[in-house]
């Protein structure tokens, strides 16, 4: 987390230099608050690596932290400040920024790479890496035009932009001194990572693709250039089998729990999805890439319709305290007789859907059927329209 978000900000060098405070018994006190607060960061940063692995009494870390306080010789002057500002602030900065493992990789890949890199290259050596050298992928991936693409890293790539660890560049990826310092203070399998990087040290732009290509050919599947990258007719009959094969109109349901937004949208590639209905009253979710905004664009990225149909939601105030089976039949019994009776409309615009064409997907939170309110709408769809519309739960 941001020191921003508790409202501190770091002192530059320029707030610390004695021009700032008149004389070294300058009666100000934010120097000596701004040095507190770096003993405390520093000490924080000491401790990270051992929290929840050395058990100790109560007040056992203030220890040493008196310690080195009490160690340090004469007296503190603003100078002193100064220089333990320019040592140390880097590592301040980072240490109250809390990172994920994924985006640890993140750093350490791009690190190893030593240069900054573009988008697109980033992402193939990203997804290279990660199906490759990873027995559980820290990035799950999708299909796009140019080659695999992850839109959680994309989203990453903003968050540590803003704890300043990337650089702000719509370009290409690109360290910080304090990313680099970060990268290699905790970095994830380093001498894995640079055996990867001196691997792919020149493969880059088109023979980038072409090797994503190659070894994996579902992600090559929505490809606009197979055309312009010479790959072997082996190559382009492998990824003609992995392509999708287009389905029968109909109804099928899915939930996102325990998934991944690449790894939901794949499931509805997989599935010839053509339209995502998404029948959760409010489409907000605390979890990437399901809230309405994200989920429709991505939907759209990969080629799928997104519509919301709230009408056949139901209240959050209804779905608390669900902790057995029986309460969950018990709220979509009263789903079934109360709400979805006067919902007649919303069903009928779905049949609709499916009578054009359209091979449509009703989605909501719960990853089991039965615990999720979607199964009580695609059975009214299926009484609605006989077997045509027969829900497969995905």
């Amino acid at each position: 987390m941001s020191s921003l978000e508790y409202g501190w900000q770091a002192p530059t060098l320029t707030s610390l230099s004695p021009s700032h405070y008149s004389t070294e018994n300058s009666s100000s006190s934010a120097h000596w608050t701004d040095f507190f607060l770096a003993i405390a960061c520093r000490g924080y940063a000491e401790f990270e690596p051992r929290a929840g692995q050395v058990k100790a009494p109560r007040g056992a870390k203030i220890v040493p932290v008196q310690a080195a306080i009490e160690a340090e010789p004469g007296a503190f002057r603003i100078s002193d400040i100064q220089h333990a500002w320019i040592a140390a602030w880097s590592g301040i900065a980072v240490c109250l920024v809390m990172l994920f493992e994924r985006q640890r990789t993140l750093l350490t890949l791009l690190d190893a790479v030593g240069e900054p890199v573009g988008n697109a290259d980033f992402q193939g050596l990203l997804f290279l890496y990660t199906q490759e050298c990873e027995v559980t992928p820290s990035y799950d991936f999708v299909p796009d035009k140019c080659g695999a693409f992850s839109f959680t890293a994309v989203a990453d790539k903003q968050k540590l932009i803003e704890a300043g660890l990337l650089a702000e560049d719509d370009q290409n990826w690109r360290l910080t001194k304090a990313g680099r310092a970060e990268a290699r203070r905790k970095a994830v399998e380093p001498s894995r990572v640079a055996e990867f990087c001196q691997r792919h040290s020149r493969v880059r732009g088109k023979a980038l693709i072409v090797e994503q290509y190659r070894r994996h050919p579902y992600y090559a599947t929505r490809s606009e250039g197979l055309d312009k990258l010479r790959l072997e007719p082996e190559a382009l009959a492998r990824i003609k089998a992995a392509k999708p094969k287009r389905q029968p109109a109909g109804i099928l349901t899915i939930g996102y729990e325990g998934r991944s937004l690449e790894g939901y949208l794949n499931e509805l590639l997989r599935a010839a999805v053509t339209l995502l209905c998404d029948v959760r009253r409010n489409p907000f979710s605390h979890k990437y890439g399901f809230s309405k905004s994200t989920l429709g664009k991505a939907c759209v990225q990969v080629g799928i319709r997104y519509e919301h149909m709230p009408a056949l939601g139901i209240a959050s105030d209804k779905r608390r305290e669900l902790e057995t089976q029986a309460d969950y039949d018990a709220l979509f019994a009263e789903f079934a007789r109360e709400s979805l009776p006067r919902q007649g409309a919303a069903l009928e615009t779905i049949r609709a859907w499916v009578t054009g064409g359209e091979r449509v997907a009703l989605t909501c939170f719960e990853r089991l059927p039965q615990q999720c309110h979607r199964h009580c709408v695609a059975e009214a769809l299926e009484r609605l329209g006989g077997a045509k519309l027969k829900p497969q739960h995905l």
